[in-house]
């Protein structure tokens, strides 16, 4: 409860109680495997909080333990499926965590160990949807760690078998009324086209295709779309410009100002330049000048008058800023918002359904359902009759 209330420091607080009181149990009676299990699932959901919280180091360790419980767990049970099912989504985790660092073949490992696991269980069980979903989700968390490699390849053959899981269990009609399976094979399918080999035709299609790549969440594939792109033609101001997007830093301020040599009256690519350098605070001048350039091709762009108004400030052009008024003492006048205009290539393409991102999404698997509501004493006399509780697991849609 107080996790969702957004109160992580009253969460890890709990959980920490909660893991405390475990271990001594675990320390108790080691050969129960149930308290270990109840230990490993305390390890995770307190890494997920502290996750949440910033603290990658601590998540990190936390699920190491997790992992190491579970695995042990597995080897004393191999036929339990659940159970390797939760050793699987630990390797998720950790996987992430690797990713977030940068350590792509760290997280290319530990995804592929998950991997291993998912896809077997997807093979003893063809009719269970949530083993088969766990290997398509598996595929879609390689396929972004690929698009941070950038590496097209690899990314169309994740994309590929996630799709082709999803098509198997739409054929048979496993998945009919399951909206968020639904919606995540709407996805795969445009990704999968989007990553084709087949060369495009045109710039059009070029840049369709990146900037659904782009909408999609895979900047990296998008980046690499566009630059094979421009290998064979140059001059395409809509690739250019579609590069400028996708750039960061100073490789924005370098891909934009190819866009002005390449078309001078580019008002979308003159607003940003003079944007991004006054958010910097560098070359004002040249940001004002660039900017009213923009609004001389486009007065009526709310935007641009609003990156005017940004850089007049950043220059302490108070007086002169559109629309200006004082600032009372003491309060510092925030900047204005400013978003780029959507060009005109990318807005003709509509992003792919994505329903099932909620804010649990954001994290490799959805947390551990709670117990469901029994009886007093009813879930003690199931653990002493070696019964795993009702209810618990990590989110299996099947198990429910």
């Amino acid at each position: 409860v107080v996790q969702r209330a957004g109160d992580l420091d009253g969460a890890r607080k709990a959980y920490q109680e909660s893991l405390d009181i475990f271990r001594a149990l675990v320390e108790a009676d080691p050969a129960d495997a149930q308290l270990r299990r109840d230990l490993s699932v305390s390890l995770y959901l307190l890494g997920d909080v502290v996750q949440r919280a910033g603290d990658l180091d601590g998540a990190r360790k936390a699920y190491q333990e997790s992992l190491d419980i579970f695995r042990a767990l597995v080897e004393g049970d191999p036929a339990d499926a659940q159970l390797r099912r939760e050793l699987s989504v630990s390797y998720a985790h950790l996987a992430a965590l690797a990713l977030a660092d940068g350590d792509l073949e760290a997280a290319r490992a530990v995804y592929g160990e998950g991997l291993a696991i998912a896809e077997a269980l997807a093979a003893a069980d063809p009719g269970n949807v949530g083993w088969q979903v766990d290997a398509a989700r598996f595929h879609l968390h390689l396929l972004r760690l690929e698009d941070r490699a950038r590496a097209p390849a690899a990314a169309r053959a994740a994309a590929g078998a996630a799709a082709a899981v999803l098509e198997r269990l739409d054929a048979q009609g496993l998945i009919a009324g399951d909206r968020r399976a639904q919606g995540l094979l709407r996805f795969m399918r445009a990704v999968d086209e989007a990553l084709t080999e087949d060369a495009p035709e045109s710039v059009d299609e070029t840049a369709g295709r990146a900037a659904l790549l782009a909408t999609a969440g895979f900047p990296g594939l998008a980046g690499v779309a566009v630059d094979a792109a421009l290998a064979r033609w140059p001059a395409a101001v809509d690739l250019l410009w579609l590069r400028a997007q996708l750039a960061e830093g100073e490789a924005r301020i370098v891909a934009l100002r190819a866009v002005i040599a390449a078309d001078p009256r580019h008002h979308m690519a003159l607003n940003s330049l003079g944007y991004t350098l006054a958010d910097a605070g560098r070359d004002l001048p040249e940001a004002e000048a660039l900017i009213r350039r923009a609004l001389a091709e486009a007065p009526d762009e709310g935007a641009y008058v609003d990156s005017l108004g940004w850089v007049l400030y950043r220059r302490g052009k108070l007086s002169c800023a559109p629309g200006a008024k004082p600032t009372p003492p003491g309060r510092p006048t925030p900047p204005p918002s400013n978003t780029p205009p959507t060009p005109p290539s990318a807005a003709a393409i509509e992003p792919p359904p994505t329903p099932w991102r909620t804010a649990h999404d954001r994290r490799p698997y959805l947390p551990l359902e709670p117990e469901a509501a029994r009886p007093p004493g009813e879930a003690a006399r199931r653990r002493a009759e070696g019964r795993r509780p009702e209810g618990q697991g990590r989110g299996d849609a099947a198990a429910r």
